[in-house]
């Protein structure tokens, strides 16, 4: 029942420069989560030659929430999250997530560069499949 990654609940400071690179997720069964709240800040990760075996449970794993704020602790800020040669065999059902939680809270600086759900990359035309999304979030496709 464990996450993959998981940055920034109960987090007592900003957390900055974080790489996760060339990994096999075997097993998995929850959410990849980088969340922040309490006026913190993630920023500057990348996640990038990663892949993600099927999951045990897909009606209640997500492959990833990228969210600011929560109800407990208030905005966060996330920025410069940089997804490159991900691929998850699962579906996304639940939907993921990219999300501005708390009021004054801010996600920005998303990048997808071959990004793959089931085999599909993740492209401009397509997110709305994978990831529930706020609209006013910008993600870069390279």
């Amino acid at each position: 029942g464990g996450r993959a990654l998981l940055l920034g609940l109960a987090s007592t400071g900003d957390i900055k420069n974080v790489t996760m690179e060339n990994c096999d997720v075997i097993t998995f069964q929850n959410v990849w989560n980088l969340e922040e709240a309490g006026g913190r800040t993630i920023s500057n990760v990348v996640i990038r030659d990663v892949r993600i075996d099927e999951v045990r449970f897909p009606v209640i794993a997500q492959f990833l929430q990228i969210r600011s704020g929560n109800d407990a602790y208030g905005a966060g800020f996330v920025s410069g999250v940089r997804l490159e040669n991900v691929s998850y065999a699962s579906e996304c059902k639940p939907k993921s997530l990219i999300s501005v939680m708390s009021p004054g809270g801010a996600v920005s600086g998303i990048t997808f560069k071959r990004v793959t759900v089931g085999g599909t990359e993740v492209t401009a035309d397509n997110i709305g499949d994978f990831f529930s999304k706020d609209p006013e979030i910008e993600i870069i496709y390279e």
